[in-house]
């Protein structure tokens, strides 16, 4: 009975050595692992097929009965505006979220 109980706790031992081990090696595996880039929105934008940057910001305008003219910098920070939205990312970043949030 007394090698029955020590061949059991032997075994024991082992299991707890083996999962610690594998506990330690996850670990160091994410440890050192690169940050992970996060996932942007995948949501279609309906557009023209090679539909240019100033057509998009007019259609957003369009959309927004915003006035057309002007620079398209201004044009992009109106629309943001209007739609409550903070401006983050380039021109071309902002005006896809734009029409993402008009038109899904």
């Amino acid at each position: 009975a007394r090698e029955a109980q020590a061949a059991k706790e032997a075994a024991e031992a082992a299991d707890a050595m083996a999962q610690a081990k594998a506990m330690l090696l996850e670990r160091e595996a994410t440890a050192h692992a690169p940050p992970t880039a996060p996932v942007l929105s995948a949501a279609p934008v309906r557009a023209v097929a090679g539909e240019s940057l100033p057509a998009k910001v007019h259609r957003v305008c369009a959309a927004l009965e915003l006035p057309g003219d002007g620079g398209l910098v201004r044009l992009v920070r109106e629309a943001n505006a209007a739609l409550g939205i903070e401006p983050t990312g380039n021109l071309v970043q902002q005006t896809d979220r734009l029409l993402i949030a008009l038109f899904g």
